[in-house]
């Protein structure tokens, strides 16, 4: 399983996202709620003996919920999902998770789907 299986696994376990979960965009008819994931960024560390599998990503988490009082409890149910990836292999069998740090969150709404949004980033130390 890779670090994207696992997130998708982690994330669908939360209380309405089941089959919720996509990355980089919805599928088209999505009920809100729902969460959209995309890679904002991605380093391999590199040392004189070569790569030592280390890999540093930031994501970008998307949730979408049709009123704002429900999208900030989903919020806060995805945040402390989050917090529970640190030193253990995520989604049970993907990547072993040396940190997560949350580096950022807002809120906003989106009205091409009318929906209400909340954005959290957050950066991922994995073994690779």
């Amino acid at each position: 399983m890779d670090f994207e299986q696992g997130l998708t696994a982690e994330l669908s376990a939360i209380a309405g996202l089941a089959s919720k979960v996509f990355p980089i965009m919805a599928a088209q008819g999505t009920v809100a709620p729902y969460l959209v994931y995309s890679l904002g960024n991605n380093e391999r560390e590199q040392h004189l003996g070569g790569h030592d599998g280390l890999v540093q990503s930031q994501y970008q988490l998307d949730l979408y919920h049709s009123t704002y009082s429900a999208l900030k409890a989903l919020k806060k149910l995805v945040i402390a999902n989050i917090k529970t990836y640190g030193l253990r292999n995520i989604g049970g069998t993907g990547p072993y998770m040396q940190q997560v740090e949350i580096i950022n969150e807002f809120e906003t709404y989106d009205g091409t789907v009318s929906l209400y949004k909340g954005i959290i980033e957050f950066n991922v130390y994995y073994d690779e």
